[in-house]
């Protein structure tokens, strides 16, 4: 172990690990003896996923960002281990690679102890794996609430959406509807423009007027100007009224 911590010290930080408290006493004196304090400075990595198994980890200063990186440098976080939590117990069990990559948020300093001492511990006291299988079912329980949790915000955000989607369509149905209206409204007018006789024309010195009959026709209501014909005759009005028979 570094001097940055004494054993009086360090075995009262471990002893706030709800685990730590949980083990067998006798099993202390041995984890004690093999481990040792790691410093990492803020960024630093402890392991990267893929790794091979280094041994046990407890945090005594300092959070650790446990998390992946994807090809375009996204992180996908997956925990922030706060003091005084373990981790790392995962491939004790089953001799694989590390899953994820850990790194310190800020300075930190841990308590490490290695592989090869927790297999010659856990070999000489097989009763131990208990105490390492109660750590390992607590980080499932964990891993399941947080399961729930994202599943849970998936469903509301589902929701959300589908009412927004159909806020959408109501709103853009009812545009549909509005466009529908002021269609048939134009083509209505354009009817009764169509229908209209346009007179006009002054009073001649006979006593009449002369009155041009437009007669327009609409073939489209689209584009007056290339689809109206329109044809025109004059004829003459008197411009006073006798009735028949005076």
């Amino acid at each position: 172990m570094t001097a940055s911590f004494a054993s009086n010290e360090l075995a009262a930080l471990l002893a706030r690990s709800a685990w730590f408290r949980s083990a067998p006493a006798a099993m202390w004196a041995p984890l004690l003896e093999a481990g040792r304090v790691e410093h990492l400075a803020p960024g630093e990595r402890l392991f990267t996923r893929g790794d091979s198994d280094d041994g046990l980890y407890c945090v005594l200063d300092g959070p650790m960002r446990i998390g992946a990186a994807s090809s375009s440098g996204k992180e996908a976080l997956l925990a922030v281990i706060e003091p005084v939590n373990c981790f790392g117990e995962i491939a004790l069990f089953d001799n694989r690679a590390r899953t994820h990559d850990a790194y310190a948020e800020r300075d930190s300093a841990l308590f490490h102890v290695p592989c090869a001492a927790l297999g010659a511990l856990l070999e000489r006291t097989p009763e131990y794996w208990h105490a390492f299988g109660l750590l390992l079912t607590q980080k499932l329980r964990l891993a399941f609430d947080a399961i729930e949790e994202a599943a849970l915000q998936l469903v509301a955000c589902r929701a959300q959406t589908f009412d927004e989607l159909r806020r959408g369509a109501r709103d853009r149905h009812a545009r549909f509807v509005g466009e529908r209206v002021i269609e048939r409204e134009h083509r209505l007018d354009q009817r009764a423009f169509a229908s209209v006789r346009c007179l006009n024309g002054p009073i001649s010195a006979a006593g009449s007027v002369e009155i041009s009959v437009c007669s327009v026709k609409s073939t489209s209501s689209r584009a007056m100007s290339s689809s109206t014909r329109i044809s025109s005759r004059t004829v003459s009005v008197p411009t006073t009224y006798t009735p028949s028979g005076e």
